[in-house]
């Protein structure tokens, strides 16, 4: 609950924002002209968060996503704010500093493997693992 005096975030403002973010990423792409594995994970980081911030107003307008009850929603915005952004963009500037094997490895697998999780809530528990191992192998730690 907002303070007194004080206006409460709006999730549409938000989700706008993560819009925004989210445009920078076909910019940057070609502005770089790159797919090198630190700039696939910075571009899925950019990209993610307009994911959590559609997912942010569903759930705080308490309409079903894309046919998923409320749950999914929810489940959504912090998946996406930890493992579509934060980890992305931590791999990606790993890679950037370390390079070598294991930067790339980081920076592939997180953005690999957070479209695998997303998937396993319309498909259930049978594809969990495929999609966590590899974005939790890519979260580290990295031996760089």
């Amino acid at each position: 609950m907002a303070a007194p005096g004080h206006a409460r975030p709006r999730p549409a403002v938000y989700a706008l924002a993560t819009a925004a973010l989210a445009l920078h990423a076909p910019a940057r792409l070609r502005r770089t002209r790159s797919l090198a594995p630190p700039e696939i994970a910075v571009l899925t980081a950019l990209a993610a968060t307009a994911v959590a911030g559609v997912a942010l107003v569903a759930e705080r307008s308490g309409r079903e996503l894309l046919g998923f009850d409320l749950e999914a929603p929810a489940l959504t915005v912090p998946h996406f704010h930890f493992a579509g952004f934060a980890a992305a963009l931590v791999a990606g500037l790993v890679c950037r500093a370390a390079g070598g094997s294991t930067g790339r490895f980081a920076a592939l697998s997180v953005p690999a493997g957070t479209p695998l999780v997303v998937a396993d809530y319309s498909t259930g528990d049978r594809v969990e693992p495929s999609g966590a191992v590899p974005l939790t192998a890519g979260c580290g730690p990295w031996p760089c």
